[in-house]
């Protein structure tokens, strides 16, 4: 009988010993799915802490743009700032941007910087690392035809490589785009910041590198972009007026000028290869002599001469009118009254004394500058001077970035987004949002 109760004592031991083992492994499992379902839920929050962020910045955006009054953009990033921290139920956000390779609060303006697809071969040849052949790359990579300019490169370079592409020809449309131009390394473009947030962080970097970041050490991404976009809506939020297709009436009325002024404003924009830098360039006056000619009008049929533009209207000329359809989007010019000093040394046109001069001038107004056509107040600047810069410069800016970073107070978790807004047009445009 022992030997069996010993035997029974055994089944009995081995099958608690089998629960407890299939108990301890259930709770586990509950254990590790409990987790699993915080963890998801920790990350849901904080994705949409982030996007709340994200709202946050376009409902800043929209309503700035939709007031009826000029905003300048000096005045929209203090309110992007103020507006950079939330919560949102069990989660908060914090919008952030980089400030010379250092994070702050905010947004930042993609017109504070060279759209890479505006610059001439002698300002790629002021970035640094840039050499004669890299320069020429780009621009073949960028212009929409296939012939190869001296030290450049087109399609059958790119064929022959071991995994072949073709080049775009047509406008850079991201910045890291560059890095599949013949020749150029990614430190190049990226410098420290390997991942393209505007700041070096911890695992970019080691301490005491993050204690000297300085403009260059982004590389090229602290100095270009190919993100901004110039035209679009005017300062006031409404839709420019095209001078190829408006009516008089229509221009007399957007732009604060009389019949006259407008009949000649309207007459010019209709000429072949005219634009928007002629106005600055040349009196009304003379403008509309020329146009007038163009087109036969002598005699009894040639309109009265409209008097010249005072600044006031050309300022407003400048605003609401365009040449061309206003919606096509052009890469983006720079934004004088954002742009850091450091930029403005890589543009080419620009001489050491009237680069010291745009910068003062633009310091003295405290970013305020309202017109382009305030920089003929600049000393020594010229009509002409003037007109040929209005090409390169602006004084608002349509395109913003930054990162929403989303936390969940409840696990820490934390998710990323890198977004563009675009306010050319309303409502503001999402150009692209990007989960980290």
């Amino acid at each position: 009988m022992k030997p069996a109760r010993g035997f029974a004592l055994a089944i009995v031991l081995w099958a608690i010993a089998i629960t407890a083992i299939v108990l301890s492994a259930t709770q586990i499992s509950a254990w590790r799915q409990a987790a699993s379902g915080r963890e998801t839920l920790g990350q849901i929050r904080a994705k949409w802490a982030a996007r709340a962020g994200v709202e946050q910045m376009i409902a800043t955006l929209q309503s700035s743009t939709r007031t009826g009054t000029p905003v300048s953009t000096k005045d929209l990033l203090s309110r992007f700032a103020q507006r950079a921290e939330g919560s949102v139920f069990s989660a908060s956000y914090a919008v952030l941007t980089g400030d010379n390779g250092r994070p702050v609060p905010g947004v930042g303006d993609a017109h504070a910087k060279l759209n890479v697809n505006l610059l001439t071969q002698a300002d790629l040849l002021l970035l640094p690392n840039m050499t004669e052949e890299i320069a020429a790359g780009i621009l073949d990579w960028i212009d929409d035809n296939e012939d190869t300019r001296s030290n450049g490169a087109e399609a059958d370079v790119y064929a022959s490589l071991a995994y072949a592409y073709e080049p775009r020809n047509f406008p850079v449309q991201r910045l890291a785009e560059l890095e599949l131009v013949s020749k150029v390394d990614r430190t190049f473009v990226r410098g420290l910041d390997e991942n393209l947030d505007g700041w070096v962080d911890a695992t970019e970097a080691d301490s005491e590198t993050l204690g000297t970041i300085t403009l260059t050490d982004l590389g090229w991404s602290g100095i270009l972009t190919a993100s901004s976009v110039s035209g679009g809506l005017s300062p006031t939020g409404e839709a420019r007026i095209d001078l190829v297709t408006a009516s008089a009436g229509d221009v007399a009325s957007a732009a604060g000028v009389d019949a006259a002024q407008a009949e000649g404003i309207v007459s010019w924009g209709r000429q072949p290869n005219a634009n928007m830098a002629d106005f600055i360039r040349a009196d009304l006056s003379t403008l509309a002599t020329r146009a007038f000619t163009a087109e036969g009008r002598t005699g009894r049929n040639r309109p009265q001469i409209p008097a010249n533009l005072t600044r006031a209207q050309l300022a407003s000329l400048l605003d609401t009118c365009w040449i061309g359809d206003p919606t096509q989007p052009w890469p983006g010019k720079l934004n004088i009254n954002t742009a850091p000093r450091e930029v403005f040394e890589y543009i080419s046109a620009l001489d050491p004394t009237t680069r010291e001069a745009l910068v003062a001038f633009r310091d003295s107004s405290a970013g305020q500058i309202e017109s382009i056509a305030d920089l003929l107040d600049v000393a020594g600047m010229t009509r002409n001077r003037v007109a040929t810069l209005s090409l390169l410069f602006d004084v608002r800016s349509n395109v913003f970035e930054f990162t929403s970073v989303g936390r969940d107070e409840t696990t820490g978790l934390t998710v990323e987004l890198r977004v563009e807004l675009d306010r050319s047009t309303l409502p503001v445009t999402i150009r692209s949002m990007v989960q980290r």
